[in-house]
C-alpha cells in the first residue's frame, strides 16, 4: 500500500483534535487525593499545541504497533506519537475523495431545486477520523500530558489516567454509546471497567473528581491482569522540549 501523505497536514488535523474539540474541555479529575496527578482538557490541548509546533512528532509505523498490539502509542523518551496506516489517507486516496465529492455535488446541484450550494463542502481530512483512533489519540495524549509534567509514576496509574480520559472525552463527543456497543470494534475489557468508575464516580457530569485507590480498583485489577509485571514499572518521564 503507498503510504505517501501530506505529514504536514495530518499533523495539524490531529493538533486540531485535540486543541479545538469542545468535549476535551470536560475532562479534568485526579488521580489520588493529592493535587500531583490531575489530568484536564487544557493539560490535553498542551499536547495538541506541541504536536502542531513539531515539539511531539508523529510516526507512521504498523510494523512497531504490531509488535506491541496496540493501536497507537506515545513514546516518552522519543517525544512521539507512533500511529497506523489505517490512520492516514494517502495522497492518492485523498484526491480520489476530493473527485468522488465534487461528483456529489456536481449531482446534488443537478438535482436540487435549490440553486445554492450544498452545505459542508471542505475538503476530505488526510486524518480518517473517528470514535475509536480520536479516543485512542486521547488516551496517547494522556500519557503525553504526564510525560510533559515529568510525573514517573506506575504505568497502572498512568494507564488509569489514560481511559478515564478517554472515556469522558467520548462521553461528552456523544460516542460512548457506539463504543460500549461494538459498532465500530469490540470494546476492550478495560475500557468497559473505566466506563463503570467513570459513571460510579461522577467523572461523566463534575469536575475536578478526586479518585482514590479504593476508587480505581476494579480498573487497577484489569489493568494489573493486561499488563503484568509491567503495570508496576515507572514510566519515565524527562519532560518535552
Amino acid at each position: 500500500m503507498e503510504t505517501e501523505y501530506d505529514e504536514a497536514r495530518f499533523r495539524n488535523e490531529i493538533a486540531e483534535a485535540l486543541t479545538g474539540d469542545s468535549a476535551i474541555r470536560m475532562i479534568d479529575f485526579y488521580i489520588g487525593t493529592g493535587e500531583r496527578l490531575h489530568v484536564t482538557g487544557a493539560g490535553i490541548r498542551q499536547i495538541g499545541a506541541l504536536i502542531r509546533s513539531g515539539s511531539i512528532k508523529i510516526v507512521v509505523d504498523d510494523a512497531r504497533l504490531n509488535a506491541s498490539g496496540a493501536g497507537a502509542e506515545y513514546k516518552n523518551q522519543l517525544n512521539t506519537l507512533f500511529v497506523r496506516t489505517e490512520w492516514v489517507r494517502t495522497k492518492k486516496e485523498l484526491e480520489k475523495a476530493k473527485i468522488e465529492q465534487q461528483r456529489d455535488l456536481e449531482n446534488y446541484l443537478k438535482w436540487s431545486p435549490d440553486p445554492q450550494p450544498k452545505p459542508g463542502g471542505s475538503d476530505p481530512s488526510v486524518f480518517r477520523s473517528d470514535s475509536r483512533r480520536r479516543g485512542n489519540l486521547v488516551h496517547e495524549a494522556t500519557h503525553a500530558l504526564l510525560d510533559l509534567r515529568g510525573f514517573k509514576v506506575y504505568r497502572a496509574r498512568n494507564e488509569v489516567a489514560a481511559f478515564l480520559a478517554m472515556m469522558v472525552y467520548l462521553l461528552h463527543k456523544r460516542e460512548l454509546e457506539s463504543l460500549l456497543l461494538g459498532v465500530f470494534q469490540k470494546p476492550t475489557g478495560l475500557e468497559k471497567r473505566a466506563d463503570e468508575v467513570a459513571r460510579e464516580k461522577g467523572l461523566y457530569t463534575k469536575l475536578g473528581v478526586r479518585l482514590t485507590r479504593a476508587d480505581l480498583q476494579p480498573l487497577l485489577r484489569g489493568v494489573f491482569k493486561e499488563y503484568g509485571d509491567d503495570a508496576f514499572g515507572r514510566t519515565p518521564a524527562d519532560g518535552i522540549d
